[in-house]
């Protein structure tokens, strides 16, 4: 018997089905499966409340998890929904975590060892993922199919996303060149593509909805950097309560140009920002699969629709005010600011951010004049939306989840969240005047 693993059975059978697993479960569980999809709620919510919440996430969560994940782990979902695994040593449920932490399965005691189960109803649905991958594609792109404006299963998301890209691409290079740039861009051929994609025109006939639709994927590319056509398909049906055609995004993206803020290659919409393969393929390999992206409401879409920071918040105006001082040229600031948010939404070294402004003839005679920049920035950093976080505030993740990450920016600063100031007390930019002399009026406006 596998000792180590018996914290984590449940008493059932191989043959039950969802609800019945994760009422096995304690509250403190359920909830982190909830938190695991990025939702949240009440720890003071009745068990049956959690169990609804629980069971309706993961139902929704398992085809977008597994249209974007990699063959192997979808190879191995496939293993298990046809037959249970037996494990015999705990680090052999290693690769098997996130599919645990998320609730898609379970374990049970067995003669032999920990056995791996599939809730049954997510079988059957598993099985669906992996014979429709491409079967559907054809009524995705049929505006006769019956689709209409109702909500697509997200089993579809993957071919909506490959097909209605692929044909994008078609539009912007040519029939001829449309294979061969989606070929390229997979083997990052950066110089190549970078020759073939020209600057493309916005289309400003547009319905209501379509500038809607390119507004939402202008905000999206702020707050995530790079991302699959798919989730911008997901972020107006959760805002909206309804479904959106695959056909309408289509047809709003290809009315939108560069000077919308974003761009389109390969399968992806890119933030203008990045404006060669490289860079974007560098936000791409940092994505850590098995994270969930943020999910924006109305509000914050609205805030990131026209810049990827948020300068109204009193990080921004300590650093900027901090930096103002060493700069001999006000005007200067305003594009110091945007490079420094783009390095900082990249989560940039801080050898890239120190060479940066010594570019800018900014520089940092002294330790002590380092270490006050540092701290100033590292409070700005928590609280902007980090692309290779899929779009999170470093202050949402949980400490688990800080731990977990590989901050480039590695100074021996503390960082002082949310820390109250008095008006009296010296600002924090570190200009020495009192507060209410100094950044608080800004911050007050």
């Amino acid at each position: 018997m596998v000792e180590q693993l018996k914290g984590f059975f449940i008493k059932g059978n191989k043959d039950g089905e969802l609800r019945a697993c994760l009422e096995k479960y304690t509250k403190p569980k359920i909830k982190k499966i909830i938190e695991c999809f990025g939702e949240n709620i009440a720890s003071s919510a009745k068990k049956q409340d959690m169990v609804d919440k629980a069971e309706s996430i993961i139902k929704n969560g398992l085809p977008q998890y597994f249209t974007c994940a990699d063959d192997k782990e979808t190879d191995l979902m496939a293993s298990l929904c046809e037959s249970s695994m037996i494990l015999t040593a705990p680090d052999e449920f290693e690769r098997l975590q996130p599919l645990y932490e998320r609730g898609f399965i379970y374990l049970i005691d067995s003669e032999n060892g920990a056995e791996v189960i599939v809730p049954k109803d997510l079988k059957s649905e598993m099985k669906s993922i992996i014979s429709n991958v491409f079967e559907k594609a054809d009524d995705i792109l049929d505006n006769d199919g019956g689709l209409g404006e109702q909500s697509i299963n997200r089993t579809d998301q993957a071919q909506f996303n490959n097909i209605i890209m692929e044909e994008i691409a078609e539009e912007l290079v040519g029939d001829a060149n449309a294979e061969n740039l989606l070929e390229k861009t997979n083997t990052q051929d950066a110089e190549s593509i970078d020759n073939k994609r020209a600057v493309k025109s916005a289309d400003e006939n547009r319905t209501d909805m379509e500038s809607e639709i390119i507004r939402y994927a202008r905000a999206l590319s702020n707050i995530y950097g790079v991302y699959p056509a798919s989730q911008l398909k997901e972020i107006w049906d959760f805002n909206h309560n309804r479904g959106i055609s695959p056909n309408d995004v289509k047809k709003a993206l290809y009315k939108a140009g560069d000077s919308d803020g974003f761009y389109i290659s390969d399968s992806y919409i890119v933030n203008s920002l990045l404006d060669s393969i490289e860079s974007y393929c560098n936000v791409l390999e940092r994505l850590k699969r098995t994270d969930v992206y943020y999910y924006p409401v109305t509000d914050v879409l609205e805030d990131y629709s026209e810049s990827l920071t948020q300068d109204n918040t009193p990080e921004y105006f300590y650093i900027k005010s901090f930096l103002s001082r060493k700069v001999s040229d006000e005007s200067d600031m305003e594009e110091i600011m945007r490079m420094l948010s783009l390095l900082c939404v990249q989560d940039a070294s801080s050898e890239e951010i120190v060479d940066y402004l010594k570019s800018k003839g900014i520089e940092f005679e002294l330790s002590d004049e380092f270490n006050r920049f540092a701290e100033l920035y590292v409070n700005w950093f928590y609280e902007m939306r980090i692309w290779v976080y899929k779009g999170y505030k470093p202050s949402e993740l949980k400490n688990e989840k800080l731990q977990d990450r590989d901050f480039k920016f590695t100074v021996d600063t503390k960082v002082k969240l949310n820390k109250k100031i008095g008006r009296n007390e010296l600002c924090p930019c570190g200009s020495g005047k009192k507060f209410k002399n100094c950044c608080l009026k800004y911050i007050d406006n």
